[in-house]
């Protein structure tokens, strides 16, 4: 029977009993949209409900910041809060 998330308190921390590939961590997070999820470099997955209005707020306050830092002639390439990265251990 499939794990219904709406009736667990968030976030989850789940240690997978076999590691998890980066294709089937992508196909687990599309199958629970609109979930965020994470693994950390233990192997560890973290499922986080959607950021709600006061976060969602943040986030674009900080982008902002962000944005008009880097037309004042600063370098470097932002990212969305969304955007997934495979980082090393």
């Amino acid at each position: 029977m499939p794990l219904d998330l709406l009736e667990l308190a968030m976030p989850i921390a789940v240690r997978p009993a076999a590691p998890v590939t980066d294709e089937e961590l992508m196909r687990f997070s599309e199958r629970n949209k609109p979930y965020r999820i994470e693994r950390n470099k233990e192997g560890e997955i973290t499922i986080m409900t959607p950021v709600g209005g006061i976060g969602g707020n943040h986030e674009f306050l900080l982008a902002a910041a962000l944005a008009r830092w880097m037309d004042a002639g600063h370098e470097g390439k932002p990212f969305g809060p969304n955007t997934g990265f495979n980082l090393p251990d």
